[in-house]
């Protein structure tokens, strides 16, 4: 969902929620699914801690800013380079990302400031609004580049932590499957 039924938790650090209520906000938004969320700098690490002990194993917290960060170099580059006004970029002359550069922003930031940093009249990917110092892409254009990602992906791209999480979703479904 794109982290928008996320902003029902509210992580705020400062607010306190009765063992009660954070139950029945659990039952309400989680039934027996599996949460996924963004590691997201560490954010709301006190919340975080008060749903894993309600849903255990069915919380993953992914250990990079945003699920987009688990997509390859290659993947985030082909996907870039589709765009009208990056489609005249060769796909060589993109730099090589650093593992600290993928694990210390958001894709946007990632996009803007370290692949196409050379590239002045370029579609710009991050939104500028926050006060945050790294930047996701914009909401209206997350739709569309994961949809632009996905015929990029395949076995010989995705990252060791993209199948990580594959089979630990796989391993969920056929647990919560096991007696059906």
């Amino acid at each position: 969902s794109g982290g928008y039924s996320i902003i029902h938790w509210d992580f705020n650090e400062n607010e306190i929620y009765s063992d009660e209520s954070l139950k029945i906000i659990t039952r309400k938004f989680c039934g027996k699914a599996m949460v996924i969320v963004d590691n997201d700098f560490k954010k709301n690490l006190k919340r975080k801690q008060e749903i894993k002990k309600l849903l255990g194993n069915r919380l993953v917290e992914l250990n990079v800013p945003e699920i987009e960060n688990l997509l390859s170099q290659e993947v985030i580059k082909k996907t870039v380079i589709e765009y009208p006004s990056c489609n005249k970029i060769n796909l060589t002359d993109l730099p090589i990302l650093t593992e600290k550069q993928i694990l210390n922003n958001k894709i946007g930031t990632l996009i803007d400031n370290f692949i196409l940093k050379d590239y002045n009249k370029v579609k710009k990917f991050s939104k500028t609004e926050s006060k945050e110092k790294t930047y996701s892409i914009k909401p209206k254009d997350k739709v569309e580049f994961s949809k632009r990602s996905l015929k990029y992906i395949n076995q010989d791209n995705i990252t060791k932590d993209s199948i990580k999480l594959v089979k630990q979703i796989l391993d969920f479904v056929i647990e919560q499957n096991k007696y059906a």
